[in-house]
């Protein structure tokens, strides 16, 4: 009820700010009017009232031309979201990502577009689609403006790092979202705990992986809690008895 409570109130200043805002609009554009039809009585106003009106058109234009950007961005994103959510999930759901760039889930029940109640599932997969979506576009249109010489080699080309990528999902997801991450970025880094990392994510990244590594945690915990990790039928340490606690990442490959 609290809660309730005291979101009803930022709501109410939200109404009250809007108000505002469109009260100053209307400012604005009056005050705009009165100096357009102000009488000019000499050459140096008349220069400013020119160039005055000159920077109003030149910031009319490109507003134009930031919306119409916008939501070209908006509609590749969209479509490249849809493809990488539906490579990964078995659900016949749709995302769609709003004007206001929100995302949301959908399902078509007989032609009628339904919200769905996301699971965490759901929405770890929604989310790690939606940054596969924008690294792709990123790296589509660097290659757009390197056509057009006008941007650095490495412009448009992000890493991308993900700790716990797989969370709760189950392993058909997994090996999903590992084929998925494989073609994320030029430079990807993922992060997984032991129960996440082996079994058909480790055999779907593997191919990929030019460098691996193990976190190895030393504990001070005098009850038996050491374990090792086997990988590539290699055994490592993972956790290990020691006189401080610290973690050590060791390279393996």
């Amino acid at each position: 009820m609290d809660l309730n409570n005291r979101v009803g109130i930022k709501q109410q200043r939200i109404g009250a700010v809007r108000a505002d805002l469109q009260t100053l609009a209307k400012d604005v554009e009056q005050k705009n009017k009165e100096r357009s039809q102000a009488e000019v009585t000499d050459e140096l106003a008349a220069k400013a009232r020119s160039r005055s009106d000159l920077v109003q058109s030149v910031k009319r234009a490109l507003q134009e031309i930031l919306a119409i950007r916008e939501e070209d961005i908006r509609r590749r994103l969209d479509a490249e979201l849809k493809a990488v959510f539906k490579s990964i999930t078995h659900q016949n759901q749709v995302p769609t990502l709003s004007e206001d760039f929100e995302l949301t889930l959908h399902k078509d029940v007989n032609g009628v577009q339904l919200p769905v109640p996301k699971s965490t599932g759901e929405n770890q997969i929604l989310s790690l689609s939606f940054v596969a979506a924008v690294s792709k576009l990123a790296r589509e249109i660097r290659q757009e403006r390197r056509a057009e010489g006008d941007s650095a080699e490495d412009a448009g080309t992000y890493p991308i790092v993900m700790d716990a990528a797989f969370g709760s999902l189950d392993q058909d997801y997994q090996e999903a979202v590992s084929r998925a991450l494989a073609n994320m970025a030029p430079q990807l880094v993922v992060l997984v705990s032991k129960s996440q990392g082996l079994g058909k994510v480790v055999t779907q990244l593997m191919p990929f992986v030019s460098n691996l590594g193990v976190i190895e945690t030393h504990t001070t915990n005098t009850g038996s809690v050491s374990d090792d990790i086997v990988l590539k039928g290699t055994s490592y340490p993972y956790i290990c008895a020691a006189e401080s606690d610290y973690s050590q990442l060791k390279v393996i490959l």
